[in-house]
């Protein structure tokens, strides 16, 4: 593993802490977003206004999740994807730009 940062001090070491818990705060932030997602679609609830908030959430939290997983070079594949069940349609909106005014 390439640590993204040297944790020989004490002071690196509680860097490295308190980003692995943001990590965890925001997996199970992902989590519940997707959670609720595959709850809605569950359901014969057809408004679409509600699940495309739902997907919104859940493709931020993606997202988020993914750009921490980056920033503490960990890494990111298809492996993540699939462990987390993360509908192909979040994947293909992920790092697209939401529209804006609309």
């Amino acid at each position: 593993m390439n640590p993204f940062i040297e944790t020989n001090t004490p002071e690196a070491a509680e860097i490295l802490k308190e980003a692995c818990e943001a990590y965890f705060v925001a997996c199970k932030k992902m989590v519940k977003a997707l959670d609720g997602l595959k709850a809605f679609d569950a359901e014969d609830d057809k408004d679409s206004e509600a699940r495309a908030s739902l997907l919104k959430e859940a493709t931020e939290r993606v997202h988020f999740v993914l750009i921490q997983r980056e920033s503490m070079r960990m890494t990111w594949s298809d492996d993540f994807f699939s462990e987390y069940e993360i509908p192909e349609e979040i994947q293909k909106g992920l790092g697209k730009r939401p529209d804006i005014g609309s």
